[in-house]
């Protein structure tokens, strides 16, 4: 009995091999064409560390709010995606610049962008395929200044009335914000 076994098991040996691939192949096949991985792009809110940057008496006046994520998912699972499988983050505190040199200054600052690891059903994720690993954001000083309230009277008074004194209390205000919005002030 113990020699048909191994009679059984070692005969035409090459042949079982290459049809017990044939079989795992085939298998893999079948198994994808019916659940396939397929590739989608989301948009992900970046988010920003500007602790630093207000402590220093700077201020961001323009920076972009997503970034695109491309991944790839068995068309099973494309209803478990959401936008919070991932984290894209900037720390504005790498700011390396001594002091800016003229306001406002674009500033290159790294983007990192992680997958939670929860979700174990995205099969693979690039970032970024045709944008660059930093956002630039635009930083400015912050200036602040008092300026007088002026009364511009407009339009014209009825028959029979006349205007008085105009007054406004307080008499000056203090503006403060980007530098380069005091251009328009």
């Amino acid at each position: 009995m113990e020699s048909k076994i191994r009679q059984f098991l070692t005969e035409n040996l090459l042949q079982k091999i290459i049809g017990l691939l044939l079989g795992v192949l085939l298998w893999l096949v079948l198994s994808n064409m019916q659940d396939p991985l397929i590739s989608k792009t989301m948009s992900v809110p970046i988010v920003y560390d500007e602790s630093w940057i207000t402590d220093n008496n700077y201020v961001v006046t323009a920076k972009p709010g997503t970034v695109q994520i491309t991944y790839r998912i068995r068309k099973s699972n494309i209803s478990k995606v959401k936008s919070d499988d991932f984290t894209a983050s900037v720390d504005l505190s790498e700011y390396i610049g001594s002091g800016i040199r003229e306001a406002p200054e674009t500033t290159k600052f790294n983007l990192v962008v992680q997958k939670k690891s929860s979700a174990s059903y995205i099969e693979d994720w690039e970032y970024p395929k045709t944008q660059s690993r930093y956002v630039e954001v635009v930083v400015d000083t912050i200036k602040s200044e008092m300026y007088p309230i002026e009364i511009n009277a407009q339009g014209e008074l009825a028959d029979g009335f006349q205007m008085g004194d105009l007054l406004v209390n307080p008499v000056r205000v203090r503006v403060t914000g980007p530098t380069s919005s005091f251009a328009n002030l």
